[in-house]
């Protein structure tokens, strides 16, 4: 029984860290920021293709496609937030103005990185849950400035906005340990 209530507080201790919670609002708040300026765009969204292209790899049912699409998409949002956040927490020690500088340079950088690895890594995600494998061609590096490469800067730039200077909007000062 002690057990029970010790994994309970744990989980309860975890999910109400800041740093959890912050992780959670820049990964779902840059997902959605992202699919609206697709939108805006007028070009094709990615929970769209994500969920056509493994729907049809996989031979699922077509009603399974918004919800793959968005599933995929949520949770490599997460995964980028994520890669962010433990870089935010890393610097933290350093003075607040070097801290955010050095967490917007990489927020800058993770962008640009996955914009350019993003075609290769769709066609790998694409395949592995259409239930086909590693794929034997891959999409190409993007290599153009445009509307993927700003999207994912705007995606990083918000995600550092919400997890690196978060803290500070709410009034809680960044702990350093």
């Amino acid at each position: 029984m002690s057990d029970k209530l010790s994994s309970r507080g744990s989980a309860t201790a975890l999910a109400c860290r800041p740093e959890v919670c912050l992780w959670l609002v820049a990964g779902i708040s840059g997902s959605l920021l992202f699919w609206l300026v697709q939108v805006v765009a007028g070009s094709g969204t990615i929970t769209e293709f994500f969920g056509q292209q493994i729907v049809a790899a996989g031979g699922y049912p077509a009603w399974l496609g918004p919800l793959i699409g968005w599933a995929v998409h949520l949770g490599v949002s997460l995964a980028y937030a994520a890669v962010l956040g433990v870089f935010v927490v890393m610097v933290r020690r350093a003075e607040v103005r070097f801290a955010a500088t050095l967490a917007f340079v990489a927020a800058l950088v993770l962008g640009w990185v996955t914009a350019f690895v993003a075609p290769p890594a769709i066609s790998v995600t694409i395949a592995l849950l259409g239930g086909q494998g590693f794929p034997t061609t891959l999409f190409p590096f993007n290599t153009e400035p445009g509307l993927p490469l700003w999207n994912h800067l705007l995606f990083f730039i918000v995600s550092w906005a919400i997890q690196g200077l978060g803290p500070r909007w709410v009034g809680q000062p960044s702990p350093r340990r």
